[in-house]
């Protein structure tokens, strides 16, 4: 009973740090039972002041990112601006945006998704692998408190 209520008081805090943290970003992997494939959730906040989300770095995957999954409003009711843009970029590799474009544009009020993939020159490569350290970028939205997240499903390498 104890590890529930502390359990509960945890989850309050997080949420509380979500909503009403100043341009902010939040990490939280999560590894399903018996699989190879993990879900980090990246779930950010606009700025009190001005609605920006500030680059945050983010854990290498060590895998192959399989699905992303964009949340507008979670955990509210303010909406990001309407099409705004996600990338994720690895440092190593020139800042090549591991979203190859797809971040772009995304909703306003629903959830989207889409599977990222670089382009060798003829055909589409699914998935990508990355194993460097990453950078979150969220631009073109200036909605004060705005929040959303994102979801991305990773193969973990073996």
């Amino acid at each position: 009973m104890k590890k529930i209520a502390a359990l509960i008081v945890l989850l309050i805090a997080v949420l509380v740090g979500v909503v009403y943290a100043a341009g902010s970003l939040i990490e939280s992997p999560a590894v399903f039972a018996g699989q190879t494939v993990k879900k980090i959730t990246l779930t950010w906040t606009g700025d009190a002041a001005n609605g920006t989300v500030p680059a945050t770095v983010v854990t290498p995957l060590n895998g192959y990112l399989l699905r992303v999954v964009t949340r507008p409003h979670v955990n509210s009711t303010i909406q990001p601006e309407d099409n705004y843009d996600l990338t994720l970029t690895e440092h190593t590799n020139g800042s090549l945006d591991l979203f190859n474009g797809m971040g772009m544009n995304r909703d306003t009020a629903n959830a989207e998704q889409f599977m990222p993939h670089h382009n060798n020159g003829t055909i589409n490569v699914y998935p990508v692998f990355s194993a460097a350290p990453l950078t979150l970028t969220h631009t073109n939205s200036s909605v004060v408190l705005a929040t959303g997240a994102i979801d991305l499903y990773v193969e973990v390498s073996k």
